[in-house]
């Protein structure tokens, strides 16, 4: 798209009738941003709220009153006009993580900043050959990205494509589970939000919370989890994204029931989907990474668990000390069908004989 096209749309992008998505709190079920006639409009309103946890009032980050915020979602060779409206008292900005685009401009530019109270248009076009999958976006701020983070600001970027239409995936219940481990910075009227990343937090303060879909969890206590509903003799689908800044995770799905076990297979690992699916029984993800499940749920009744399991990065550090249920699945029906998982997914050329591995920076590296 020439750059005359895209000053066009910018400039029919104020008269366009938006909503912010707000929510109440950080319970709230997230919105959905979706392109329509190959545009992906939304405003995005990243700003400072407090909530009531384990008796006391924190000071949180989020996007329109929703932690994690809300979904953006669009197609190969979409154009995204997407409005930041800065509410916070510090300076901020956007980075996609993963996506194909331009890195200078109103694209994907980390350099940016929007400084307290000013708004800002990314405008840039996804590529027409861009992989769909499981993408986000979280602030890049030089000094502050992390800190941002870690108080609430991410969520996910989700591109649509032919993969979704692959075999009977059309028809497999689908759900998005972001994790997030979350700072809570006690409220102190005499420091700014600033003051608070960059001064030790209170002697005691509670540890950071594990955020499942923006319900809070304890590592040491039995949890509220949230149930989702799953089809006996269908497929689901889970797409999962490790949104914290500085923790690494270890899932597994779990049933109480002995040997009732559910089939688990990995279909697309950051925004890419594998060959065919891959069977395991657990999955290890980094800060960043993002993953999808697919999983046959044959069951006839019960419920089974996405469970996070104890992972040791280093020495005698070990996180969660005891498997934990982030998520609860429910049986509640049955599906039209018997659905299948799919034996193929794309196809992958060889390597050639004698080739080179190409260097890989780790999970979730972009």
């Amino acid at each position: 798209m020439r750059r005359r096209e895209l000053l066009e749309l910018a400039a029919g992008f104020a008269a366009a009738s938006l909503q912010t998505g707000r929510g109440q709190d950080g319970n709230a079920s997230p919105a959905r941003f979706t392109s329509q006639n190959g545009i992906l409009d939304a405003v995005l309103e990243p700003y400072i709220f407090f909530r009531q946890v384990l008796g006391r009032r924190y000071k949180l980050l989020n996007y329109n009153g929703l932690i994690p915020g809300p979904i953006l979602e669009a197609r190969p060779g979409d154009v995204v006009r997407l409005l930041v409206r800065n509410s916070l008292d510090h300076v901020t900005n956007l980075h996609f993580h993963g996506l194909h685009v331009t890195p200078g401009g109103s694209g994907d530019n980390v350099l940016l900043r929007i400084e307290r109270d000013q708004s800002f248009l990314y405008l840039f076009q996804i590529p027409s050959y861009h992989p769909a999958g499981l993408y986000w976006f979280h602030p890049h701020i030089h000094g502050l990205s992390g800190a941002q983070v870690r108080s609430g600001l991410a969520g996910v970027f989700s591109i649509r494509g032919d993969f979704d239409g692959i075999g009977d995936l059309p028809e497999a219940t689908e759900y998005d589970i972001v994790y997030q481990t979350l700072d809570y910075f006690v409220l102190d009227e005499l420091h700014s939000a600033e003051a608070h990343v960059h001064h030790p937090p209170p002697a005691d303060e509670p540890p950071s919370l594990v955020m499942i879909n923006g319900v809070p969890q304890l590592d040491s206590q039995a949890n509220v989890t949230r149930t989702l509903n799953v089809l006996q003799g269908g497929l689901l689908r889970l797409r999962i994204l490790n949104a914290s800044a500085n923790r690494i995770i270890r899932l597994g799905l779990r049933t109480p029931a002995p040997g009732r076990q559910h089939l688990s297979y990995l279909i697309a690992t950051d925004g890419h989907p594998v060959a065919q699916p891959v069977r395991i029984d657990e999955l290890v993800m980094a800060p960043g990474q993002r993953a999808e499940l697919l999983v046959k749920t044959d069951q006839r009744e019960g419920r089974f668990h996405l469970m996070e399991l104890p992972y040791s990065p280093i020495a005698d550090f070990i996180q969660p000390s005891a498997p934990i249920a982030r998520v609860t699945f429910e049986y509640s029906g049955t599906a039209p069908r018997e659905l299948q998982i799919p034996d193929k997914l794309q196809d992958v050329e060889p390597r050639p004989p004698g080739a080179k591995h190409p260097v890989h920076a780790g999970p979730g590296a972009q």
